[in-house]
């Protein structure tokens, strides 16, 4: 680091007169990122932490699922939205922004560049203008804003790159003459065109995401225990909601707006769910001899926090809970010919309780030894799909769906816990093994009881879910065949 400075420093004092310096600012400049920075600063903060949860939650599955989308999208939705969602977040950050350039300058870098005050000073980020900018003017005042993101369009310089930007905006000759010192090697196309690059981590930068150590709903799910499978998408949305969608909203006389509502009133459900995740990870694991922890846990600990998610658990209940009944309180068992204010009320209580029922079962699951636990885990497994018949009308193929899909996570989990075999996606092909499995009984009792769209739909649903298994195990099967 020593030996990469002293080059900077002679490189510069020796730059000719007609040459300028090219900066990046996050960890360069300013050792901090200023996009978490202002993110972090938005309030009210548990408004800002929803938004930004809804915005990877969704955002991964449309704008950014891979490290490429990741890099050009997320940070624009982010700081958009919110920004457009807290509009007074602005002018808070302009207010704090002398107080944050001087805690955070780069005073060993400022040093280096005061050698020589006459040479024109370009800041290159892929931050926001109006982020950076106010942050700039209190480190450098003479500074030039060059590339930076502006609101609306912040992802076009990311896909553009600065060297494309700048070399626009300045001249390849004069790019080319340039100092560069930037810290990341998402420059590396500004890097290589100019003649004194420099590639430099300072010592005292650092990179903390916003709300870093505040509680944040599905982080847990997402980051920590079902880590790189986008499990809130996956395993919570296509198959939990989308059964559930087949197997209770068919029926509302408001299907769409019952989606909606099953969707909302399923993150509720979650967000108790995730604690008894967290604690199985922690509390839970002190009791078994070789407990799977994961390896983010002990980080999570500064983030999982009971409070916050019973309040965020209830407000999406609540929220849930009035779409509900505004337009399917029918198919609510108890609430039929109910008032709409009767029947909201009514649905909150039922659905309060049905959270602590949920939290009570998986508290004792992480109590109980991990012999016993095999048979307390499809209490969990109930809870988590076929249980919502206990408050929603289901019709025979409904119920049989859901009781499919809890027969076929709770067969790997006896096998994990009696063989020590586990195969995590196994029980996709399952459920649509057991779904038939039904039918089949139910038709021997009425040829007709299943022979409705609404079966085939379902039975459609699990098969495209367990393609690859499907594919596998044809291929496995062929293969033996042949032999």
């Amino acid at each position: 680091m020593e030996s990469a400075l002293d080059c900077l420093t002679t490189t510069i004092q020796a730059l000719p007169s007609d040459s300028l310096i090219v900066v990046d600012f996050d960890e360069t400049l300013w050792l901090r990122n200023s996009t978490e920075e202002y993110l972090n600063s938005l309030r009210p903060r548990w408004a800002a932490i929803l938004v930004l949860a809804a915005i990877d939650l969704v955002g991964r599955w449309i704008w950014f699922g891979n490290h490429v989308s990741r890099h050009v999208y997320r940070d624009w939705c982010r700081v958009l939205l919110t920004t457009l969602f807290l509009p007074w977040s602005l002018p808070l950050w302009r207010w704090r922004a002398p107080r944050l350039a001087s805690q955070w300058r780069n005073n060993e870098l400022l040093r280096i560049l005061s050698a020589r005050p006459e040479l024109p000073i370009h800041v290159a980020t892929f931050g926001f203008n109006i982020v950076v900018g106010p942050l700039v003017r209190h480190i450098v005042p003479t500074a030039r804003m060059s590339c930076a993101a502006s609101l609306l369009f912040g992802y076009k310089i990311r896909k553009k790159g600065k060297r494309a930007h700048l070399e626009a905006l300045l001249g390849l000759n004069d790019l080319t003459k340039a100092a560069v010192i930037s810290d990341s090697e998402d420059d590396a196309d500004l890097l290589e065109v100019c003649k004194n690059a420099f590639l430099i981590r300072w010592a005292k930068s650092q990179f903390k995401p916003a709300f870093s150590e505040s509680y944040r709903p599905f982080y847990y799910t997402q980051r920590v225990k079902r880590p790189g499978g986008n499990y809130m998408c996956y395993g919570v949305l296509f198959e939990d909601v989308a059964f559930l969608w087949i197997a209770l909203a068919w029926t509302m006389p408001f299907p769409v707006v019952g989606m909606l509502a099953l969707l909302v009133v399923h993150l509720s459900f979650w967000v108790i769910y995730e604690l008894g995740y967290f604690e199985n990870d922690t509390a839970a694991a002190k009791r078994e001899k070789a407990p799977n922890v994961p390896s983010g846990t002990a980080e999570a600990v500064r983030r999982m926090k009971s409070g916050p998610a019973w309040i965020v658990a209830l407000l999406l209940g609540i929220a849930g809970g009035a779409i509900l009944t505004r337009y399917n309180a029918q198919s609510v068992h108890g609430l039929q010919g109910l008032e709409w204010a009767q029947a909201f009320v009514g649905f909150c209580g039922i659905w309060l309780l049905y959270l602590i029922a949920s939290r009570i079962a998986f508290w004792v699951y992480n109590r109980t030894n991990t012999e016993l636990r095999a048979y307390v885990y499809v209490i969990l497994q109930v809870f988590r799909s076929i249980g919502y018949t206990i408050i929603i009308d289901c019709n025979s193929v409904g119920g049989a769906l859901l009781l499919a899909l809890v027969f076929a996570r709770w067969q790997p989990y006896l096998t994990y816990r009696f063989a020590g075999v586990y195969r995590p996606v196994s029980y996709r092909l399952l459920t649509a093994f057991y779904l038939i499995v039904l039918a089949l009984s139910s038709a021997m009792v009425s040829l007709t009881s299943f022979f409705f769209v609404q079966f085939f739909v379902a039975l459609s649903w699990s098969l495209l879910l367990a393609q690859t298994q499907l594919r596998e195990l044809i291929t496995r099967s062929s293969v033996s065949d042949k032999a």
